[in-house]
């Protein structure tokens, strides 16, 4: 149950990274989409994959904690 929310936050990193792929060779692959956007686009998908790649981050050190308490428990 402590690992649910950080398969969770893999499943929703993997799924960005493909989705970005696919529009970038969407975009670029002659759709004739403007460089603004795609620049736009690229900004927003580093902006999540940081911040998910954050909150990924402080869960495992929670979930560190967690197990150093309760080994101070015993």
């Amino acid at each position: 149950m402590n690992y649910l929310i950080s398969l969770v936050i893999f499943l929703v990193m993997a799924t960005l990274i493909g989705g970005y792929a696919f529009f970038l060779v969407w975009a670029l692959g002659g759709a004739g989409v403007p460089l603004g956007l795609v620049l736009f686009v690229s900004f927003l998908f580093v902006v999540l994959l940081l911040s998910l790649t954050v909150a990924f981050v402080a869960r495992m050190r929670e979930i560190k904690k967690e197990e150093q308490d309760d080994y101070r428990n015993y």
